[in-house]
């Protein structure tokens, strides 16, 4: 966690490793067929591990009956219309569709967890299921909002979780340096931006505050080159192959 007050991490918690890449929703695999693994399931996230992926990334709803599921959309396919997960029951749910507990109980304390919550709901349960799977998983769980609301109460609900200022934002400017500070400010552990938002003066000033710095959407070399020479702690990546080659080739602190 963040030392908002120094501007220093917690040097307990600093561990030096080599850089961190989560497989943005499992990445994607190609079978030998030619068609693609649906992304966010199961067997895409367990694909991405033996790929050797150190961090997995997911988006998390929660059903209209309370099950925390990971889906990227907020909706499903319906017979007529798109149906809402949050008013459909899990039951009713098409099967490649896994809860967070089917996802910790294949996946277990071994990688990064890194999980996208639009609601403060989703959020809680995620950190129910980690912390069932074990200490472990729970240090490796990193929560991303742009809603401070939900941050802070996860952060309140179990304080060993890492928490992820996740914004939109494309370009550098004034607005993204006043939330990189105010990140910092709140205590939080990384701040997590578009890969083109990120400047060298940008990355080093969350670094001087104590913030890690995230980068998404990077799926070419070129982008890859760019963020290695900013120096970001951690990628976002479909491309698995970027995914072992930023671990590779980088060294962050987590």
């Amino acid at each position: 966690m963040n030392d908002a007050a120094s501007g220093v991490p917690d040097e307990s918690s600093l561990t030096e490793k080599r850089g961190l890449a989560f497989a943005h929703r499992g990445g994607i695999h190609w079978t030998n067929d030619g068609r693609t693994v649906i992304e966010n399931t199961l067997d895409a996230f367990e694909r991405a591990v033996n790929r050797g992926a150190r961090g997995i990334e997911a988006d998390i709803r929660v059903t209209r009956d309370g099950v925390c599921v990971i889906h990227h959309d907020m909706s499903i396919k319906g017979r007529f219309v798109p149906r809402p997960i949050r008013s459909t029951r899990y039951s009713k749910l098409p099967d490649y569709i896994p809860t967070i507990d089917d996802f910790y109980e294949r996946i277990g304390d071994s990688v990064e967890v890194s999980l996208d919550s639009l609601t403060r709901r989703a959020g809680e349960l995620a950190i129910d299921a980690a912390s069932s799977s074990g200490e472990t998983a729970v240090s490796r769980l990193w929560l991303c909002s742009f809603v401070y609301s939900y941050l802070m109460a996860w952060r309140k609900k179990n304080p060993a979780v890492k928490l992820v200022d996740s914004t939109p934002f494309h370009r550098p400017g004034w607005l993204l340096e006043k939330r990189i500070t105010k990140a910092a400010s709140a205590g939080l552990d990384a701040f997590n931006a578009h890969h083109s938002a990120w400047t060298q003066r940008l990355v080093d000033k969350a670094h001087g505050l104590g913030l890690q710095v995230f980068a998404w959407d990077v799926n070419d070399r070129k982008d890859l080159e760019r963020v290695c020479h900013l120096g970001v702690d951690a990628i976002y990546s479909d491309d698995l192959d970027i995914v072992s080659e930023f671990q590779a080739r980088t060294t962050c602190v987590l």
